[in-house]
Parts: C-alpha cells; sequence; structure tokens
C-alpha cells in the first residue's frame, strides 16, 4: 500500500499542513470474542487446574475462514498462538494456573492467509481474571520473660481470604493477624488462611514461643540429710537447658558447677561435705540476659 500526501498550499496563512494518525487493518470481516470459565468460580484459581471456554461471532466476508486462538499469559512474553485451537469455540484447559491472570483473542483469515500476520483479522481481547492463592507468614520465632506479652506479627495474602490462630489459648483475639499473646509457658501458634471464592487455597504457618521461666533461688538451705531442705532447688533453672551455674566459696574456689541444672546441689565438693558458711554463685542463663548473681548459705 503507498499513501502519498501533496500539500498544494501556496503557504503563508499559518498552519496550512494537518497530520493525523492512520491506522490498518488486514482487509476481512469483524470478530467478536468472548470467553467462560468453569463452574462453579467465574474466575480461575491460582494454583489449580483451570478451563476456559473461548467462543466468537464472525461476520460475513470471507469464502474459507481459518482460525486462530491465541493467549496472552501477562508475563511480558505477548501473544502466542494456543496449538490446536484453530475453531471458532474452543475449550482451553489450564494445568497450573498462573498468578497474574491472562488475555484471549481469535485470529480470522482466507484460508491458508491464517499463517500470515499481516493477513489475521484479531477481535477484542478477552481478559480473565485470578484469583490469588492463600498465603501465611506468621512471623519469627518469638523470646518471651514469663509475665510479659507480645503481639504476634501475622502477614496474610490471598484474594477474599480470612485468617485466625489456633490455639486461640492466651491470644486476646484468634481472628486479627497481629492478637497480643501473653502464654505463660512455651506455644506454637499457627496461622490459617483460608480462600473464601470456593479456591482450594488453604495456607499455614507456624511461630513458636519461647517462654524464659521467672526463677526462685534460695538463699539457703540444709544439706543434714534429714530430707528437709537438703538440696539447692532453683526453681525453674531445670528450664534453661543451656545454664551456667557455678559456686564458690569465700577464696575464689570454685566447689559446684553444672551445664543445665540437671543435678541439684547437694553441698558436697568431690563428693565430701562442705562447711556451712556462705557460698556466691553466678547463674548464666545463655539467654541474653545478665549474669544472675549472689549468695548462698549452707546451714547443717
Amino acid at each position: 500500500v503507498t499513501i502519498r500526501m501533496t500539500n498544494n498550499s501556496l503557504g503563508g496563512c499559518g498552519n496550512d499542513l494537518a497530520l493525523d494518525d492512520i491506522t490498518f487493518r488486514a482487509c476481512g470481516p469483524t470478530v467478536k470474542a468472548d470467553g467462560k470459565t468453569v463452574f462453579p468460580n467465574s474466575k480461575l484459581c491460582e494454583g489449580e487446574v483451570g478451563t476456559v471456554f473461548l467462543n466468537a461471532g464472525i461476520s460475513s466476508g470471507y469464502t474459507n475462514p481459518s482460525f486462530q486462538w491465541q493467549i496472552n499469559n501477562n508475563n511480558g512474553e505477548g501473544w502466542k498462538d494456543i496449538s490446536g485451537a484453530n475453531q471458532i469455540s474452543y475449550t482451553l484447559s489450564i494445568p497450573i494456573v498462573n498468578t497474574d491472570g491472562y488475555q484471549f483473542r481469535l485470529a480470522a483469515a482466507e484460508g491458508s492467509n491464517i499463517n500470515s500476520q499481516n493477513c489475521r483479522v484479531l477481535s477484542d481481547n478477552i481478559s480473565v481474571e485470578v484469583l490469588k492463592k492463600a498465603k501465611a507468614d506468621a512471623g519469627l520465632d518469638i523470646v518471651l520473660n514469663e509475665g510479659d506479652s507480645v503481639s504476634l506479627n501475622g502477614k496474610a495474602e490471598g484474594t477474599n481470604i480470612r485468617h485466625f490462630w489456633t490455639p486461640s489459648s492466651y491470644l486476646d483475639n484468634p481472628d486479627i493477624l497481629n492478637p497480643v499473646a501473653n502464654p505463660p509457658e512455651n506455644i506454637t501458634y499457627t496461622l490459617n488462611v483460608i480462600s473464601e471464592d470456593g479456591c482450594i487455597s488453604t495456607a499455614t504457618d507456624q511461630v513458636f514461643i519461647r517462654v524464659f521461666k521467672k526463677l526462685f533461688i534460695p538463699n539457703t538451705f540444709t544439706p543434714n540429710a534429714d530430707q528437709i531442705n537438703d538440696y539447692w532447688k532453683i526453681t525453674n533453672l531445670n528450664t534453661y537447658p543451656e545454664a551456667q551455674v557455678h559456686v564458690f566459696n569465700r577464696y575464689g574456689q570454685t566447689v559446684f558447677k553444672s551445664v543445665g541444672y540437671g543435678r541439684q546441689w547437694d553441698g558436697t565438693f568431690e563428693g565430701r561435705p562442705i562447711p556451712e558458711g556462705v557460698y556466691y554463685y553466678t547463674i548464666n542463663l545463655k539467654t541474653g540476659s545478665p549474669i544472675l548473681k549472689g549468695s548462698v548459705m549452707i546451714i547443717r
């Protein structure tokens, strides 16, 4: 096609040349297309199998029309022919639905001209939306001192979702993403995210809360074999398996040490009872907290 534009004006009268866009299309009929997704969803579900029914109507103009459905995966690769989709009505099965949605259109041409991109007449685009699948993020694990509280840091994604935490114990509201938790013991919470649009989409993620128990450290015990207060019983120290315990006499000599506190001190050193008196201790809980220091008296 050759187009020639000639200006026959004498000029000198302002703007005497006007320009406009000219759009060309292949010669042929008008094509109108539509598409429907399979029941029960009016949209596709991300990550699931999807089916799209494609159909079009074409006006007169071709003696022997040929057809080719095309797909755009919205991934930057543009339009591609769908292999085998050469009928005016076509059912497309998608093994794994993508995240970004799809566009479809029908190309039509006279006979074998369908193989030439420049001879194709194209329908308008059909856009098919994808429902985002549920995603859950319960946040990082948490360290907490007994008696304190903390807000969970949950995140949820997806189309038309609901979310909740399990168990609901010690949460002020299990149905929000950031409830306040004050558990007295170690606990694992699960964030559940569920799609409400009919997609088979459920996601879960867990967060573990480590609760450091408060210690009670006696300042006296009486290891005299009367089965009453014979051991230095440090309440809850057994919940700190990496704790380092050292006890010294007044000269700085170590008379007892342990990692963890699986064996309570009975007031002996190398199997022999030590004298009555005041002894000094350090307890490193290995949690990043300050080292505990104090004294304990042995009375016999």
